[in-house]
């Protein structure tokens, strides 16, 4: 029986589907986190309600997709995949390294196999930003997922160059058309996905980009697509970690109500700070979705309850606390 019923929903890319308000992401996968803690990681989220997954062929060395395979067997039809193509994964020497000592066999399989084909050098854009490159690179992360389709493809940081270029846009379309991937994107930072919807409309459905206050990444778009995916709204894996020293500098912030100071020691800082982050996100963006990316057990229930509870703040508190983060020595916790 999963432990958190009722975790919202939103119809990921106007498909008429039920894609959970909090996707996992899958980055640490084979890289911080070993086969075994991914694999727990992914189960917890299933079993806290979370159906929609954030990949990229880039994750864990190039093995995030074919683990996440293992977890996905039997549970396809239950699953919403977003998967990206734009950033290769790491294959210098100490990639290799860490794909032998995280992947074992699997790892060795992966370094191994090679891409197939040669990289376009004649098309209009050269290197892998082209419709050919594009069509292996789907093909290639279809293979690793065990999987017919994507539900949603990412454009995985691409330059602007490529953004104000139709040809892979109507790749992209005929990959729809094929049923090769349901819809596509954009994940990038805020001004190049702004950048990006203004030139390349076509039928982009979703933008993905960074918002966290206390790493100062606040911008939201003034012209959404159908919907927008927000991630590292912890702005890194150091901001936990000084939880208890956010909570103090968010309780020094001028004109704080007594009130609301009360919340911030209503439960562990960790817990608190988890919710202000998340919450806030959604409250000051209009977002669908925030991914998550936290591998501890505990914290992925955490992060659940934040919002399937509701916050413990006010949407009034939760802009304030942002604005107190946002012009807070952000810094000095970073480190």
């Amino acid at each position: 029986m999963r432990e958190y019923q009722g975790l919202r929903v939103f119809d990921l890319c106007s498909l008429g589907c039920g894609a959970s308000v909090l996707a996992f992401g899958c980055a640490p996968m084979m890289g911080f986190c070993d086969r075994a803690k991914s694999l727990r990681a992914l189960e917890t989220a299933w079993d806290c309600d979370i159906n929609f997954f954030d990949l990229a062929r880039s994750y864990g060395y190039g093995q995030a997709e074919s683990l996440f395979a293992e977890f996905a067997r039997g549970k396809r039809d239950r699953l919403f995949i977003a998967t990206k193509f734009g950033i290769e994964p790491d294959t210098s020497v100490r990639a290799n390294a860490i794909r032998l000592l995280r992947g074992g066999f699997g790892g060795f399989r992966h370094l191994c196999r090679k891409e197939r084909g040669a990289p376009d050098r004649e098309d209009a854009f050269s290197g892998h930003w082209s419709p050919t490159r594009l069509r292996r690179g789907v093909e290639r992360s279809l293979r690793e997922l065990r999987t017919d389709y994507i539900d949603l493809l990412f454009l995985h940081s691409p330059p602007a160059r490529i953004t104000c270029r139709p040809e892979l846009f109507e790749a992209l379309d005929g990959l729809v058309s094929q049923g090769l991937i349901r819809s596509y994107g954009l994940s990038t930072d805020s001004f190049r996905a702004a950048s990006g919807l203004a030139h390349a409309r076509y039928s982009i459905k979703a933008v993905q980009y960074p918002y966290c206050p206390a790493s100062g990444n606040t911008d939201v778009l003034t012209d959404p697509p159908d919907s927008v995916i927000l991630n590292h709204v912890f702005g890194g894996r150091g901001t936990m970690r000084s939880a208890p020293a956010w909570i103090e500098v968010l309780e020094r912030t001028a004109g704080l109500p007594s009130e609301t100071k009360r919340k911030l020691r209503a439960d562990e800082a960790a817990s608190v700070l988890a919710d202000v982050l998340i919450n806030a996100a959604f409250n000051a963006t209009g977002a669908q979705c925030v991914v998550i990316s936290m591998f501890s057990p505990d914290h992925i229930a955490g992060n659940c309850r934040a919002v399937v509870e509701g916050s413990r703040f006010a949407a009034t508190e939760l802009t304030l606390l942002a604005h107190a983060l946002r012009h807070s020595r952000a810094a000095e916790f970073q480190r």
